[in-house]
């Protein structure tokens, strides 16, 4: 509802002009009634007003002379003048003011009531353009920002706008990376929802909120469906302030507004700007130590930095893939070549803790993918730290064995005889990022399975091919964009994961049989 303003030195014309239209109706509140200029401004620095309705003559401060300071401070309000007297001067005057009407007392309430009608067409025209400014506006300060978190890449110009980079410079930097599990339905066809139809709007509004409050960074959006980031810089060369004081706000906070499963972690400080994506890469890795060990809550990288820098070149891919394909052959065998290696390090206990706890943490990331519970597999928690302080590499190679095997059996169980809860896995993280670069050999080095063998699920459990598939599903999402109407062409192709706006037209025109300028005219029609 909008707020209107009366300024008259009359009080029954201010009583009067309270009750000769129906305010309420017309979507209007009262702010106020005062009867000169002066209160007039001590007024509006208390309670902002959306119209004015102003006397001419009036002690202290006349109506023009109100206009005219309102002018001068660019006050957005729009003014409607009333006076006693047809005077040319005092019209053209309040018109050079963008005065948006002249009425003469006795006040016509049919004149004033149309007037009024126009001008609240005018605000909610003015409202729509700045919402759709000011989401175009979060649109792309979020996307500069997760491509400086990213890359570590900062072009000064890009971050002038709206002045959010002016501290990009003067301070250190902290990535803060929020992640919520997602039920089984939840995000699929939506988004922006995730577990119990929590509207990721909300989330990004309490972290934007607490970030405000403490003006201590801002927000961004990672390629990850059912995650929020924000990259926090410490005004005084002190992360602590960031530690003891912010992040416990937005646990707090963030946990009000959302119900299930939520880890919130905080990267390593970073000196510069090229130190930001490896804070970012860090509080990924501690969210999924959070997960591993104990599930819902806050971390920090810096308490668990020990954990993933322990020297040793074992690559242990191979044996993710052999768990994938649940090779319990080729568990043993890998393992077999682990042991092998272990035994030409110094410290064999740290770089064998170390894998194992990275191996852990891709364990559970399968069966949490395949909708299980790791906790309920492998048995981690208190008995790794057992392992680790019994000082055996033997027994901590056991202990990866068991969990590899474990999880195997997991998946093959899960799995059964059919492919379809393969499919489903990368239907469900192509659905979630496929504004990326993604090709089958993407896939096959995310779920360790051949490039051909995923190529044929496709073709046998959709009938097309995975190009095919992945086209389908940008142009449906490019579609559900122009529905919305907040981006433009070029911005809706880039978000979708084209980076050819020609091809983008290309392949919207071959899958919905229109090009997206006919569409969004389509859409129009049809409203």
């Amino acid at each position: 509802m909008y707020k209107i303003l009366f300024v008259d030195d009359e009080p029954n014309i201010c009583e009067g002009l309270k009750l000769i239209v129906d305010w309420e109706r017309e979507g209007f509140g009262i702010a106020g009634a005062v009867f000169n200029g002066s209160e007039a401004l001590a007024q509006l620095d208390q309670t902002a007003a959306d119209v004015i309705i102003t006397d001419v003559r009036m002690p202290e401060m006349s109506g023009i002379e109100l206009i005219k300071k309102l002018y001068e401070k660019k006050y957005p309000a729009k003014i409607i003048v009333i006076s006693g007297y047809m005077e040319f001067e005092y019209a053209r005057e309040a018109l050079t003011y963008g005065v948006k009407n002249y009425i003469l007392k006795p006040i016509n309430r049919e004149e004033l009531e149309n007037t009024v009608r126009l001008l609240k067409k005018e605000l909610d025209h003015e409202t729509t353009n700045e919402l759709l400014q000011r989401k175009r506006e979060e649109f792309v300060r979020e996307k500069l920002f997760w491509e400086l978190v990213k890359t570590g890449v900062w072009k000064k110009t890009d971050y002038e706008i709206g002045d959010w980079g002016r501290r990009l410079e003067e301070y250190s930097y902290s990535v803060l990376v929020v992640q919520f599990e997602q039920n089984e339905s939840a995000g699929q066809d939506d988004p922006n929802e995730w577990k119990d139809g929590i509207p990721k709007q909300m989330i990004k509004a309490a972290i934007r909120d607490t970030i405000e409050k403490y003006e201590c960074g801002y927000l961004f959006e990672p390629d990850e469906q059912n995650m929020l980031g924000a990259l926090l810089y410490s005004r005084e060369q002190n992360m602590n302030v960031l530690k003891e004081t912010v992040m416990p706000e937005l646990f707090k906070t963030i946990s009000r507004a959302a119900n299930g499963m939520m880890i919130i972690a905080l990267g390593n400080e970073a000196k510069s700007v090229a130190g930001i994506p490896e804070s970012f890469r860090n509080s990924c890795r501690a969210i999924k130590w959070q997960r591993l060990m104990q599930g819902s809550g806050m971390t920090f990288y810096d308490d668990i930095e020990h954990v993933f820098h322990a020297e040793c070149n074992w690559d242990h891919t191979v044996l993710l893939s052999k768990v994938q394909e649940c090779d319990e052959a080729g568990i043993l065998h890998e393992l077999e070549r682990l042991s092998q290696e272990a035994e030409t390090l110094i410290q064999s206990d740290k770089a064998l803790y170390s894998i194992m706890i990275h191996t852990f943490i891709e364990l559970a990331s399968m069966i949490s993918e395949s909708g299980g519970n790791a906790k309920s597999i492998i048995d981690i928690g208190s008995d790794a730290d057992y392992v680790y302080a019994d000082n055996s590499d033997q027994q901590l190679i056991e202990y990866i064995k068991a969990a590899c095997i474990q999880t195997a059996c997991y998946i093959k169980k899960k799995r059964g005889n059919f492919d379809h809860a393969v499919l489903n896995d990368i239907v469900q993280y192509v659905n979630g990022n496929y504004n990326k670069d993604i090709s089958l050999t993407t896939l096959s080095q995310k779920f360790f399975l051949n490039q051909g063998y995923i190529g044929k699920l496709f073709k046998k459990h959709t009938g097309m091919g995975f190009v095919d598939f992945l086209n389908k599903t940008r142009i449906e999402k490019a579609a559900k964009m122009l529905e919305e109407g907040y981006l433009k062409n070029y911005e809706i192709s880039e978000e979708v994961g084209y980076r050819d706006l020609n091809y983008f037209y290309q392949i919207f025109k071959k899958i919905k049989g229109m090009s997206p300028v006919e569409y969004k005219k389509n859409i129009r029609t049809h409203k």
